[in-house]
């Protein structure tokens, strides 16, 4: 099975310093590992620069391009590997582009190569922030003949960077927390493995209760990214719990198949499995006639250095869901003030979606 992984952060990040580290790491654990270096480097390396074409614009549907072209063609190439698990590791990946553009011109130059903003962002199974040291230590930011930007601009370009990924399913914010380059990669690679289910596949998340948020002013506060989801339960014989999704806008969404094993209140051993549209509509034919679907609005927010999940439902007027999966069990976090906590609802099995398609809460 390939996973694809985007590393990404704003400039002094220490992400393609961090990327042969982290491959070699995957290696050493029997992964497969792809790495597909930083397209606009390679072609400002080659002589192509924003400044020096026609536009910046047209740098960047060049960039596009190119990055396309690379996977589609290591995608092919990975066929030809060993047997096991295989790990695309991309130095930053198709959103990172719209930092460098505005949100229009973006979608045009995607819908020139036949992609979607929703497809391009959660064609990657994963991404990773690596935070710019630009923001925690900017006395000690350096730029050279590549890297041009002040550390202002450095750190407005990391904002950036976080904004183009929101709303991907698996967002991880590694944190420049001024400890040093190599406590920063020990984060990443633990996140990392995490994510790929080494040596387990656990999902850990916390789940609260909350009175029905200030949308706007948490959109105002926050980077936020809002997408609809369906999902049905499936009724395979001879199979843990099994759901599948549709995420996105209409029929700008990616499709998920999911199977999920309790191991603790808090712990659950999961399997995700990218289906298509197709097979989507094939195994709906199986939902299970005894649930509903479950329908949701998703908004997903970049608070506090960690990656929230506020699910509002069509039966709720006046309560929601905030969730936060996390790597640990002890993973410290802090909820924002803007939500009203009526409860930790984490070990309460009528607050799981599974429980909510049998019989919608009043």
């Amino acid at each position: 099975m390939l996973k694809k992984i985007v590393v990404t952060g704003g400039p002094c990040s220490g992400k393609s310093t961090a990327l042969p580290i982290l491959a070699d790491r995957l290696r050493s654990l029997g992964y497969n590992v792809i790495t597909i270096p930083e397209t606009a480097t390679d072609l400002m390396h080659s002589g192509f620069t924003p400044d020096g074409m026609n536009t910046r614009a047209d740098f960047q549907k060049l960039n596009i391009r190119f990055m396309i072209s690379k996977m589609s063609l290591f995608e092919q190439a990975a066929s030809g590997l060993p047997d096991g698990d295989t790990v695309m590791l991309c130095d930053r990946g198709l959103c990172d582009c719209s930092a460098y553009m505005s949100d229009g011109e973006f979608k045009d130059r995607l819908a020139e190569c036949g992609l979607t903003k929703v497809g391009a962002r959660d064609g990657y199974d994963a991404v990773f922030h690596l935070e710019s040291a630009a923001k925690c230590a900017p006395d000690a930011y350096r730029n050279d003949d590549i890297r041009h930007e002040s550390a202002a601009e450095s750190a407005a370009l990391d904002y950036a960077a976080m904004r183009a990924w929101v709303g991907n399913p698996h967002w991880r914010m590694v944190s420049d927390d001024g400890t040093g380059f190599d406590s920063k990669v020990s984060a990443l690679l633990s996140k990392v493995t995490a994510f790929l289910g080494y040596p387990e596949p656990l999902e850990i998340e916390r789940k609260f209760l909350i009175e029905y948020p200030d949308l706007e002013l948490i959109k105002e506060k926050y980077i936020c990214e809002t997408v609809d989801i369906k999902q049905l339960y499936i009724t395979f014989p001879n199979r843990d719990r099994t759901r599948i999704r549709k995420r996105g806008h209409g029929d700008d969404s990616v499709y998920i198949m999911t199977t999920k094993r309790k191991i603790s209140d808090t712990v659950r051993e999961e399997t995700e499995t990218r289906i298509t549209k197709e097979e989507y509509e094939e195994f709906s034919r199986y939902a299970d006639s005894g649930r509903r679907p479950i329908v949701k609005k998703r908004t997903c927010i970049i608070a506090n250095g960690k990656y929230f999940e506020l699910d509002i439902f069509p039966f709720w007027n006046n309560k929601a869901i905030l969730e936060i999966e996390l790597d640990s069990e002890d993973e410290d976090f802090t909820i924002p003030d803007e939500f009203k906590v009526i409860r930790e609802v984490t070990s309460d099995s009528a607050y799981t979606n599974s429980a909510m398609s049998l019989k919608i809460p009043e």
